[in-house]
């Protein structure tokens, strides 16, 4: 099963509540998705294939049948070598005409299934017809090759606003260009995480954000998001943001159950603690002194017996993160922050002598030892950091995603989030290969380079990368090649 809370997950929760909304609101796209999975990209017919580009250019939505018989009269009138006039068929100025009968001669010729099919991927793929299609340039490009439902993803204003908001793209990052190639490749992987064709995200992503022009029941992540209803807020970095700045507002509102209505004074927590002592409470009692009001529904005692019974234990929830209580029901910012920071307190209270002697790490064979166990006929790829003390000791362990090893979803703040909460002073980076195989994959080592500089960066050394496979491991650190340019 995949750990709750890997980025991997997160991106993958996110993509299926939001295409789930979508297709809710707006059956018209689930039934234009149906057809377009019913057909491939290379069975489109030729004058298809020309329309299609035509719609692109024009920026029609074929879905609509008056758009699609228009778009067939334009390209079968410059295909039959017509000059076009603003009086002829083609209604096209000879100019833009000429560019345009250029571009759809590559597309119907027989190179173009071949040129795209030997595409190695869809950034190049995008590229290549930028390069051929002189009047298809950047987001005409993509949304040509989404209408054909080869895997392309139209990077235009709504959705890179959109993949910025969740984080997805770098907020920071200046560069247009750099920021649509980063966001590209992060969905081409979360296609493959997802098993979702990068098309649909597409289709789905220009629903969502009202590029599509459909109406505001379905596009709620539009200039004006409705974070209230988006099925995504809990993983977007904007709605958490927007939470952030009104959670007072939001947690102290009239509707809370309250205590006094419920309970007899004398057996309220904060009156009782006063008078038996904090040793007299449960712990559902301690914890809705901290959480101090209930969600509508529940009473602060109720609502803090149920975070209990979510986590599982208080040992288990000492050990979330603020994203992680944020999640649980009925817990805010407000309240997440509260509790945190009350168990870290706890957390450094705890006498130092009294912890176990954990086990210190000399070498790639002792973290194969200690970690060998978890991997006995693991069926996915799973990363792990070892968060470690001054004196080499494993403090604990981090599981950071499972199920794919990549360096576009693996981002160095997922890697060092809880190495910087816990204070550690290195990490050991570790994951297995089901084939049995632990020789690194060019992958593999293009992880390890972006980590390894980042912790450079933050403080926080990398001292090693361990590929455990079958009775055997591969020790970055023991071949020489951690520190390799």
């Amino acid at each position: 099963m995949i750990p709750q809370g890997t980025p991997a997950l997160r991106a993958t929760e996110t993509m299926e509540a939001i295409r789930a909304h979508v297709l809710a609101e707006a059956p018209e796209v689930a039934a234009a998705l149906e057809e377009l999975r019913a057909i491939s990209w290379v069975d489109h017919p030729v004058v298809e294939r020309a329309a299609l580009a035509v719609c692109a250019w024009q920026g029609l939505n074929p879905a609509v049948p008056a758009n699609r018989r228009r778009a067939r009269t334009v390209a079968e009138s410059l295909l039959s070598g017509e000059v076009a006039s603003p009086g002829g068929s083609s209604g096209l100025p000879p100019r833009n005409a000429e560019g345009l009968r250029h571009s759809l001669h590559w597309i119907c010729s027989s190179s173009f299934v071949y040129e795209l099919r030997t595409s190695p991927g869809p950034l190049p793929a995008l590229r290549l017809v930028n390069r051929r299609c002189p009047a298809l340039k950047g987001p005409r490009a993509s949304r040509f090759l989404a209408f054909l439902a080869f895997p392309a993803f139209v990077m235009d204003g709504p959705r890179v606003r959109w993949l910025r908001r969740l984080g997805w793209i770098d907020p920071a990052e200046k560069s247009h260009a750099r920021a649509r190639d980063e966001g590209l490749r992060f969905l081409v992987a979360l296609s493959v995480q997802a098993d979702m064709p990068l098309w649909e995200i597409d289709r789905v992503a220009g629903v969502f954000t009202g590029a599509e022009g459909h109406g505001e029941a379905v596009s709620l992540c539009g200039r004006n998001p409705r974070c209230g209803r988006c099925p995504a807020r809990e993983n977007c970095s904007y709605a958490t943001a927007m939470s952030l700045s009104a959670a007072s507002v939001h947690e102290e509102g009239n509707g809370s159950r309250r205590l006094r209505e419920a309970m007899p004074e004398a057996d309220m927590p904060r009156e009782k603690l006063m008078r038996a002592g904090a040793e007299g409470l449960t712990d559902a009692e301690l914890l809705a002194i901290l959480v101090r009001t209930g969600n509508g529904r529940q009473h602060a005692v109720e609502l803090a017996g149920a975070v209990l019974r979510q986590a599982g234990s208080l040992g288990q929830l000492s050990r979330y993160s603020i994203a992680e209580l944020t999640r649980l029901r009925g817990l805010g910012p407000v309240k997440a922050v509260t509790i945190k920071a009350a168990l870290e307190l706890a957390r450094r209270l705890a006498p130092r002598d009294e912890e176990p002697q954990l086990p210190a790490v000399a070498c790639g064979r002792t973290v194969y030892e200690l970690v060998r166990g978890r991997f006995l006929n693991a069926r996915r790829e799973t990363f792990l950091v070892l968060l470690l003390n001054a004196k080499n000791r494993v403090q604990r362990e981090v599981v950071v995603s499972e199920g794919i090893l990549n360096q576009t979803l693996m981002h160095p703040r997922e890697a060092f989030q809880e190495a910087v909460k816990d204070g550690a002073a290195a990490v050991i980076l570790v994951h297995n290969h089901p084939s049995g195989d632990p020789a690194p994959s060019r992958n593999d080592r293009a992880v390890t380079r972006r980590l390894v500089e980042a912790g450079r960066v933050i403080g926080i050394p990398v001292l090693d990368h361990v590929i455990v496979g079958e009775g055997r491991y591969y020790s970055f650190e023991e071949a020489g090649t951690l520190l390799e340019d």
